[in-house]
């Protein structure tokens, strides 16, 4: 389970950019130019998603919190062993530390 605060979840997400021609999300924080015009990967251009606008992710949180969570809660009383992992550092180091809890060599 990635845990993150709704604040960082939100300002992560509403900066995100997806490329419109091979769908790689670029999370501008962790880019080091300020505003990308084009995808690293394939060179097309990049668009925002309605979705990660700040008022809709605050809604995917709210339907998270009442939907998903609670999932985890049944998880856990059945004994199934959770773990939870902090999602606030950049993402390729979150990405790191989810294959070294699970024993995964890259």
């Amino acid at each position: 389970m990635l845990k993150l605060s709704p604040a960082a979840s939100i300002k992560r997400n509403s900066a995100r950019l997806i490329c419109r021609t091979c769908e790689y999300g670029l999370l501008t924080a962790y880019y080091p130019s300020k505003n990308p015009k084009t995808c690293p990967v394939c060179g097309g251009k990049f668009y925002k998603r309605t979705l990660d606008k700040p008022e809709i992710i605050k809604i995917r949180l709210q339907t998270y919190h009442e939907q998903t969570e609670p999932v985890f809660k049944v998880l856990k009383k059945r004994g199934y062993k959770l773990r939870e992992l902090n999602a606030a550092p950049a993402p390729y180091r979150v990405f790191r530390n989810i294959l070294k809890t699970f024993k995964v060599k890259s």
